[in-house]
Order: C-alpha cells, then sequence, then structure tokens
C-alpha cells in the first residue's frame, strides 16, 4: 500500500514537472494567456488552460484504452525511448534558448462571452498547434504507458498533475500581467527555463532507461 501511494506521488510530481516545463517555454497556448489576460484580467489566462485541460481529458483517455488495449511490450518500448528522446530534445533546447520577455503591458473588462471565447482560445490553441499533437503521441503517451502500471488511478493522477502544472503556469502569467509585475522578465524567467531543461533533460535520460529495462530480460542470453 505504502509503495503505490509513493509511486502515485512521483508519477503525480512528474507529470506536474513535464507540464510545467513545456507551459514555461513560449508558443500559441501561452501567447493566447498573455493576450486573454491583457485583455480581460488573470482569470481569462486560468480559463484558457481550462480550455486547454478539457481537450486534453479524452486525448489521455484514449491513448490510455489504447495502449491498455494493445498491451504490446515492444509498442511501450517504442514509445517510452521516442518520448524520452523527445523530452531530452526539449531540455536541450530549454537550456539553448535565449528569451527576450520584456515587453508586457495591462489592459482589462470580463462578461460571460470573454470568459467563453478565453476558454475557446485554450481548446483552438491547442488543436492548431502541430507540436500538441507530437507531444501525446510521443511524450503524452510514454508517460501514460508508465501510469498504466498503477491502472487507471496511475492514469487519474497522471491527468492532475499535468493540468496542473499548466493551470499554475498559465495563472501566475495573468496574475503578473494583470498586477504589472516583473515575474516574467530579465533573468529570473531565463533561469527558471534552464532549470527546467536539466530537469527535462534528467527525466528524458530516464524515460529511455525504464524502456529499455523493459527488454533487458530478452538480452540475458548475452550475458557472459
Amino acid at each position: 500500500m505504502e509503495n503505490s501511494v509513493v509511486k502515485l506521488v512521483g508519477l503525480f510530481g512528474s507529470s506536474f514537472m513535464v507540464a510545467l516545463s513545456g507551459a514555461l517555454m513560449p508558443g500559441p497556448l501561452t501567447i493566447s494567456a498573455v493576450e486573454r489576460a491583457m485583455r480581460y484580467g488573470a482569470i481569462a489566462a486560468v480559463l484558457v488552460a481550462l480550455g486547454h485541460s478539457a481537450i486534453e481529458l479524452p486525448t489521455t483517455v484514449v491513448l490510455a484504452f489504447g495502449l491498455h488495449l494493445a498491451n504490446v511490450k515492444l509498442l511501450k518500448v517504442l514509445i517510452g525511448i521516442i518520448g524520452g528522446s523527445m523530452i531530452i530534445l526539449m531540455g536541450i533546447s530549454m537550456l539553448r534558448t535565449n528569451i527576450d520577455s520584456d515587453s508586457i503591458s495591462v489592459e482589462r473588462k470580463l462578461d460571460r462571452h470573454a470568459q467563453l471565447s478565453s476558454i475557446s482560445a485554450g481548446v483552438i490553441s491547442s488543436l492548431s498547434n502541430p507540436y500538441w499533437s507530437i507531444w501525446w503521441l510521443t511524450v503524452g503517451a510514454s508517460m501514460i504507458g508508465i501510469s498504466l502500471n498503477s491502472g487507471m488511478l496511475g492514469v487519474g493522477t497522471f491527468y492532475i498533475g499535468h493540468i496542473l502544472g499548466d493551470i499554475l503556469w498559465l495563472a501566475l502569467i495573468g496574475i503578473a500581467i494583470e498586477r504589472g509585475v516583473a515575474l516574467l522578465r530579465g533573468s529570473t524567467y531565463k533561469v527558471l527555463i534552464r532549470a527546467c531543461g536539466v530537469f527535462m533533460v534528467g527525466f528524458g535520460c530516464a524515460f529511455i532507461f525504464m524502456a529499455l529495462k523493459m527488454i533487458a530480460p530478452s538480452f540475458a542470453f548475452l550475458s557472459p
């Protein structure tokens, strides 16, 4: 029982950090959150994150059931290696990136139409981003494959950790813009990006190691 709890906590933390690291990199979702927060305030950025989370729920369920039904070890190994490699490349990209985040301004107003349009912006910015699909078919599928070791509870833990990483970061962006705080400016943001880059590289290596470990018994005959 205790071992299961530790596994779930580790899965939650890993999912949260991978999602947070991805959210830190500027992309359509972040741009949508910034634009909405500038027009309507911090709550609009959270609504963008909720729209993003809503489209990721069926994605998580479909991938989980697909991998569960397939239950092919070689498929899981390939997904693990590809997903781990993608995470490493994301980490290296973060370490090499040079982000200029010194220009943010403010404006505001919110109503029901703005709320719905902010949620829609989260959905559209996700679906229209080709890298979103690639991420779920590689990194996301790999993480779901690991979470399936703890059953549907593991998949649920993965999903919650994943969406909280997105929601937290976009909420912070919204608050920073609304209050005019320099949270997203200068060296602080760059240090945060690079720290996450180091984490991503380490996590990607761990993914590949776990994938290879699944087929290690198959090569036992090579041992002296």
